[in-house]
């Protein structure tokens, strides 16, 4: 039998502005990049709301109203509940900021269909099964920043076809298989600065034309290949800082000396 999700105090369902994924890549200068900004009726978790197991549903009456849910910096959840369609089918916005939440599966985002975007950043999860996100095909934004994943599934964006920005920052992926991102042709930007990543080929980002903002500090690249960039004809920026083999950020007019520094040090494919 499943538990209902009921609060302590008293839930608002307000109209709420959310700001999904403020920060990209974890650098002060870059942090007004990829907001995602809707005036949304919302329904907003207060401070002392507590999700402590699975399973658990929300108990609220169904609303066709309601684009978001809102748990930000709520520490007493530890949880996403399940079946959330149930109550607001047509949510856009989720955002689970800085809370406590150890793990999260299909049935936390099962029939979201109409979701745009995604915040779980600042959180405690290790792991994500390859299914999660299968229903998510309009998501455009991924935040999964600041959590304790070690691997990345290599089927489990391949549903979302629609994405635009991709931030895993500051986890401890040390592997990204070489058809991770391959569904994802419509990225726009991705972030993964701050893990143990080790090297990157021509077939990581080979259908990733449309990449503008890449960020890849503080990893520990000592393989990198010069030429996996060459497609991408909108890039704009990659950030290499603080890596085995580079130390470097660089802006369009900066990627030729990129290209050779990268032949150089970094022992290309």
């Amino acid at each position: 039998m499943r538990l209902l999700f009921l609060f302590f105090v008293f839930i608002n369902i307000i109209s709420h502005e959310i700001l999904c994924g403020e920060v990209i890549s974890g650098h002060a200068e870059e942090r007004t990049w990829n907001r995602f900004d809707m005036n949304l009726w919302t329904f907003d978790a207060k401070s002392d709301s507590y999700i402590f197991h699975k399973n658990i549903e929300i108990y609220e009456d169904k609303s066709l109203g309601v684009k978001g849910i809102l748990f930000n910096y709520i520490k007493n959840i530890k949880y996403l509940p399940v079946k959330v369609y149930k109550k607001f089918p047509n949510m856009v916005g989720y955002s689970a900021y800085n809370c406590s939440i150890q793990e999260i599966r299909y049935e936390n985002f099962e029939n979201l269909k109409e979701l745009q975007c995604l915040d779980i950043q600042y959180n405690e999860i290790s792991s994500i099964p390859s299914d999660t996100f299968k229903d998510l095909t309009k998501l455009k934004y991924l935040f999964l920043g600041t959590n304790l994943l070690k691997t990345i599934d290599e089927n489990i964006f391949k549903p979302l076809k629609n994405l635009r920005t991709l931030n895993f920052f500051k986890n401890q992926i040390k592997l990204v298989p070489e058809n991770a991102l391959s569904s994802l042709t419509q990225l726009q930007n991705i972030s993964f600065h701050g893990n143990a990543v080790e090297n990157l080929n021509d077939l990581h980002f080979k259908n990733n034309n449309n990449l503008e903002w890449i960020w890849l500090s503080e990893n520990k690249f000592g393989i990198l290949s010069s030429t996996m960039f060459d497609h991408m004809a909108n890039l704009k920026y990659v950030d290499l800082r603080d890596n085995l083999c580079m130390n470097k950020h660089y802006y369009s007019s900066g990627f030729p000396e990129m290209k050779e520094k990268i032949k150089t040090y970094c022992r290309a494919l």
